[in-house]
């Protein structure tokens, strides 16, 4: 008999079964909750976006870690800004060396991206919109990011797109400051006081067009119900330029955007947003300052909830500048996350309207940014207190834990309830005023010892490594703050 080679050789045992498609194998390290469509950009840019970052000064320089215990929280380690090692002030001829180099800058990007904004808008109705915003430039507390590298950034485009990926803006400044500047603004700036508003916004996102997200301004009425004042999309940035001022208190950010208003709704657009903005219902207890019953925040199974805002505005104006000084409560649907913000911003009507222009006048451009940057370096980036914000312990605790999961596992009797509680619960509404049963607290508990034990390993690995102390977490783009 001749020999049969063993793989083919008959066998008594069942056929191998077919190989389950590679698409369809799980994957034991991908969250869940990341296994969908990828969150739409809270900020979109233009692909030719210029970001820049400048510094008034480049001796003596030092990456300093920033103390915030909220945005901590919100990023999962303590964030960097750049200082002055050296703590002399500006002499006068300094600071208007200082103040030229600044406008020369914010102009040249700013008739740039101008000039790529109307390009791309040709086709629309489209408003050029130039702000100015004052806060703090801040960086990614990773052990990748150095001064060397910042300073560099700017020299290849390598640098720039790492730079604009691990730099952000943070905006919230202190109630003491507000008051400062509205009495300043006032008594010597000759600034007029315009009128106080309320406003809610709601942000949707139609998953059939998933990277455009719909923002929609509305009043509140006597009922506790909205009136839907505007729709429009979230503007679509083109130039974003910040200057750490390292001999102030507060840094600036310049931007240009292109806001275009949604002037004919189709009519299953129309008949969802008019469905979420009805049945929504105003609550000052929960983050954000709406709710929706349960099953209502969606819309026809197209229209989500991406996140929603109450604001309140008091609006000061001087010719083609107009300050807004806003509170803001925020909630985010997609990250569950909420904030309490003061924030100051300015509306530069003449510099939107001259980049409008067939033929751009570069000297009058020039000259209103100085005007400008002087009117901003001279009364809104000081302050008597010179801190950014000051909070207490209780705000913004919702915020609390997010790099817990990372840190220890859950308890099972806690992981247990916290499905049921989200198979059963509205997450959009109740989940986040909802009182815990006492056995879910006791529980928690728990999860805050562990997370606290945790902290201190990672503290004390960190500093025998040489690193940043606290770093152990995710740098995440929360992004309202920079709207």
């Amino acid at each position: 008999m001749s020999y049969v080679p063993p793989h083919k050789r008959p066998s008594n045992r069942n056929p191998t079964p077919t190989p389950v498609p590679s698409s369809l194998n799980p994957k034991p390290f991908a969250s869940p909750r990341h296994r969908h469509h990828q969150k739409p950009r809270l900020i979109p840019f233009s692909p030719r976006l210029i970001s820049r970052w400048y510094a008034t000064s480049t001796e003596s320089l030092a990456l300093v870690p920033y103390d915030s215990e909220a945005i901590e929280r919100k990023y999962g380690s303590k964030p960097l800004t750049v200082n002055v090692t050296d703590e002399a002030g500006l002499v006068e001829e300094e600071e208007r060396g200082v103040l030229r180099g600044i406008v020369e800058k914010v102009a040249r990007d700013l008739i740039e991206a101008g000039q790529h904004a109307k390009e791309e808008s040709r086709s629309g109705d489209v408003k050029l919109l130039v702000m100015a915003r004052v806060g703090k430039v801040l960086f990614r507390g990773d052990r990748s990011v150095c001064l060397d590298s910042i300073i560099k950034a700017p020299t290849s485009e390598r640098g720039l797109n790492k730079l604009h990926a691990c730099k952000t803006f943070y905006t919230t400044v202190s109630e003491e400051y507000i008051r400062e500047v509205e009495e300043l603004l006032v008594d010597k700036c000759g600034f007029k006081f315009v009128r106080a508003k309320e406003r809610y916004y709601i942000r949707v996102l139609d998953k059939r067009q998933p990277d455009l997200i719909i923002s929609c301004k509305c009043a509140a009425l006597h009922d506790s119900g909205l009136e839907l004042y505007k729709v429009e999309h979230i503007p679509l940035r083109h130039m974003v330029t910040d200057v750490s001022c390292l001999s102030k208190n507060f840094d600036l950010r310049i931007m240009l955007n292109a806001k275009r208003p949604v002037k004919n709704l189709d009519a299953d657009v129309a008949k969802g947003i008019n469905q979420l903005i009805s049945a929504a219902v105003i609550d000052p207890e929960v983050k954000g300052g709406l709710r929706w019953p349960l099953g209502k925040e969606s819309a026809a199974d197209q229209f989500v909830i991406m996140g929603v805002w109450h604001t309140e505005h008091k609006i000061l104006n001087r010719d083609k500048i107009r300050v807004n000084m806003r509170q803001a409560d925020r909630f985010d649907y997609h990250s569950s996350t909420g904030e309490d913000a003061n924030e100051i911003w300015l509306k530069l009507s003449g510099l939107s309207e001259q980049l409008t222009e067939d033929h751009l006048c570069e000297g009058s451009i020039v000259d209103m940014i100085q005007e400008v940057v002087a009117l901003i370096w001279g009364n809104l980036l000081s302050n008597s207190t010179g801190t950014v914000v000051r909070k207490g312990n209780n705000e913004n605790a919702d915020i609390a834990l997010l790099a817990a999961p990372s840190l220890c596992q859950w308890p099972s009797a806690f992981r247990g309830q916290r499905n049921q509680s989200r198979r059963s619960t509205d997450r959009a509404g109740s989940d986040r005023f909802k009182i815990p049963p006492s056995d879910t607290i006791s529980n928690l508990a728990t999860i805050l010892v562990m997370v606290q034990n945790q902290l201190v390993m990672n503290k004390i690995f960190a500093t025998e490594a040489g690193g940043v102390p606290g770093f152990y977490g995710s740098w995440m783009a929360f992004g309202l703050s920079d709207v």
